[in-house]
């Protein structure tokens, strides 16, 4: 009887010992992905990276779209915040206006991860994780400034993306703080501040106009970040203001629509576009491959990189228990200014974007 007894004993300690994911498998993760739009390439293939990811960890995985609407996000949200998700990825419509469908998700316990855009600093997300875009501005300022307008005025078309949404700022005023910088002899500090003011001007009063660095914004305006929205209103602004040499897009996608109106124009030889972010692939190939290309210079912000970046410090936090207090407030992907010179170093024909 003691022999079974000390038997029953060893085996009851060796079960004790065994590991708790040895002794049942792990639940997949679950995670919840609240997108603002999937009207373009772009947000699918941010959406689809990260589904992508959880695929190849076993984890499962929603992705919801709230189609440019806040209060569609924040029912998305209640619906993910209801399934009972690990983690949600968000991409906020709104800075403020997106900030109480986030709160819902961190009062239920769950961390939030933004990504390609931020969120009111009030909500303790863990971090905000996107393309440095006011650098990236910065950049591609500077350069189209040295090499196509060093000895001419600038009449430039400003197209600010979606209105109230952070990034569009952000991006707008990092390219006239790099017209500014190299044009008017300014720190890069002192360009960021002037930055807003003319920036302000452009958009309160329609125009906007600096001495010292002999640039004229003729005018500015939201396209939605949409090719035939951004279509539509640069063929009014051209066709309003007849002096217009640059065109500075707020991504891709409205760039490809502001470029279709200097064709329809045919003002392909006054006018030359940049672009504050994005660097899909059919942009990087017709630099690379096309001299008259309308569109000389793109900011760094591949969506498949932000994504795998949120991912990673999901990641952290899921599988390493990393506190998800302890990341910084912004995740920032290197800030790159993208030409015909370096196009090459990052073209995917595989890229999904």
């Amino acid at each position: 009887m003691k022999k079974l007894l000390l038997v029953a004993a060893l085996v009851i300690g060796l079960i004790a010992a065994v590991p708790v994911a040895a002794q049942a498998e792990e639940a997949p993760k679950k995670i919840g992905i609240s997108m603002y739009t999937q009207r373009t390439e772009f947000y699918m293939a941010m959406s689809s990276t990260v589904e992508k990811l959880c695929e190849e960890r076993g984890w499962e995985c929603t992705t919801l779209s709230a189609d440019m609407d806040l209060t569609k996000e924040m029912e998305n949200m209640e619906a993910l915040v209801t399934q009972g998700v690990d983690l949600i990825f968000m991409e906020p419509l709104q800075i403020e206006g997106s900030a109480a469908a986030a709160q819902l998700a961190v009062d239920a316990g769950i961390p939030v991860i933004c990504f390609d855009s931020a969120i009111d600093p009030s909500v303790p997300a863990v971090t905000n994780v996107y393309a440095d875009n006011f650098a990236n501005g910065v950049l591609v300022g500077k350069w189209v400034a040295d090499e196509y307008f060093k000895d001419k005025e600038i009449h430039a078309i400003v197209m600010h993306g979606v209105a109230g949404l952070e990034p569009c700022v952000q991006r707008a005023r990092g390219v006239i703080a790099g017209l500014l910088a190299a044009r008017a002899g300014l720190s890069d500090e002192e360009a960021a501040e002037l930055a807003i003011e003319v920036d302000d001007e452009a958009v309160n009063n329609g125009s906007a106009y600096n001495e010292a660095a002999n640039l004229y914004i003729d005018a500015s305006g939201y396209d939605e970040g949409l090719t035939d929205t951004a279509l539509q209103l640069t063929e009014d602004f051209l066709n309003a203001n007849h002096d217009v040499n640059l065109i500075i897009a707020n991504n891709d996608d409205a760039g490809y629509g502001s470029i279709q109106a200097v064709e329809n124009l045919g003002l392909e030889d006054q006018i030359i576009c940049v672009g504050a972010a994005d660097a899909r692939k059919g942009t990087l190939d017709g630099m690379m491959n096309d001299p008259d290309y309308l569109y000389k210079a793109i900011g760094l912000n591949i969506p498949a990189k932000v994504a795998e970046t949120a991912f990673g410090i999901a990641e952290q936090i899921l599988v390493d228990g990393a506190d998800p207090t302890s990341f910084d407030w912004v995740t920032n992907t290197e800030a790159v200014c993208i030409n015909a010179a370096n196009a090459e170093e990052f073209y995917d024909p595989d890229a999904l974007f």
